[in-house]
């Protein structure tokens, strides 16, 4: 197996942005296969492999992708991570030379309450009251910490500039969650343009938003413990999408219990715009996109 087998595609993130949706409509494209696996994390280097569900095996690794696409793409939000996982560019410069990307942005302050839902969800995150919305402040932690991972994944331009300085600018396509959540068709048109891939090849309705914040519903605690074992994890990952899907949504709608909207009260909500303000106008720049919708 030889680097031409390697994916050309990758689709960085960002976490609760859409790239669950993105990764099946891309390939809904006859010109494009995306991996059998979502976030397969291949390109993550340094981290313990027995704490991370990252497939490390390479033969494993190319048979997520099928053979006979001129595009063959991959979906790892934690690929934009820096600086809490790093050299994940040179990386993939080092096997993918000519590498396209998508990167999958979305109001910043917003992402971050929809990261502690998640987290609540999947029991990372474990409120001594589910039921009373969750204070966001007190889950996500010192919003001066380099390796805190809900502001990190947040400062898109930091992100998007360490592939630039490794790839190139136009390799990068940055998406507004907005635009591919409101403006369906068009924004995929504009992302197949991207990928030099003829548009008109899919102009059905695309389906609807996976994993939006209305579906999560808090688990029985032996559920989230059971969710928090990686063996079981790896399992879980491992099983068909039909199967995955019979098996979270039956548990779901049987034993779960929505999940109150996390609450960003005003000082927080300053603190984070002072933070989030340079990158937000930064992206602006770099892109050329006005993310109208966005709070800041």
């Amino acid at each position: 197996m030889t680097n031409a087998d390697m994916p050309n595609l990758f689709v960085i993130g960002a976490a609760k942005c859409g790239t669950s949706s993105l990764h099946q409509y891309l390939n809904d494209h006859p010109d494009v296969s995306m991996s059998s696996v979502k976030e397969p994390g291949f390109f993550i280097k340094g981290v313990d492999p027995a704490r991370s569900l990252a497939i490390k095996e390479r033969r494993r690794y190319l048979s997520l992708f099928e053979a006979g696409h001129r595009i063959r793409g991959e979906s790892t939000v934690a690929y934009s991570t820096y600086p809490c996982l790093e050299g994940i560019p040179e990386a993939i410069a080092d096997e993918v030379p000519d590498a396209s990307f998508l990167y999958l942005v979305r109001d910043p302050i917003e992402r971050i309450a929809a990261m502690v839902r998640q987290g609540i969800a999947v029991g990372f995150i474990e409120p001594e009251d589910p039921t009373v919305p969750a204070s966001v402040r007190e889950c996500i932690g010192r919003l001066d910490d380099p390796g805190n991972r809900f502001i990190a994944g947040g400062k898109y331009m930091t992100q998007a500039q360490r592939f630039a300085e490794v790839f190139s600018k136009e390799s990068i396509l940055v998406i507004d969650s907005d635009e591919l959540r409101f403006r369906r068709q068009e924004t995929m048109a504009e992302i197949f343009r991207f990928l030099d891939c003829d548009p008109e090849e899919v102009r059905h309705a695309f389906g609807r938003m996976e994993n939006v914040g209305s579906d999560l519903t808090l688990k029985p605690a032996p559920y989230r413990w059971l969710r928090r074992r990686q063996r079981l994890r790896r399992w879980y990952r491992g099983r068909p999408d039909e199967t995955r899907d019979a098996l979270g949504g039956r548990f779901g709608s049987l034993f779960g219990t929505p999940i109150p909207k996390p609450v960003i009260d005003a000082p927080l909500r300053r603190d984070l715009e002072e933070v989030f303000r340079p990158e937000v106008e930064a992206l602006r720049e770099f892109t050329g996109k006005p993310f109208s919708a966005w709070s800041i």
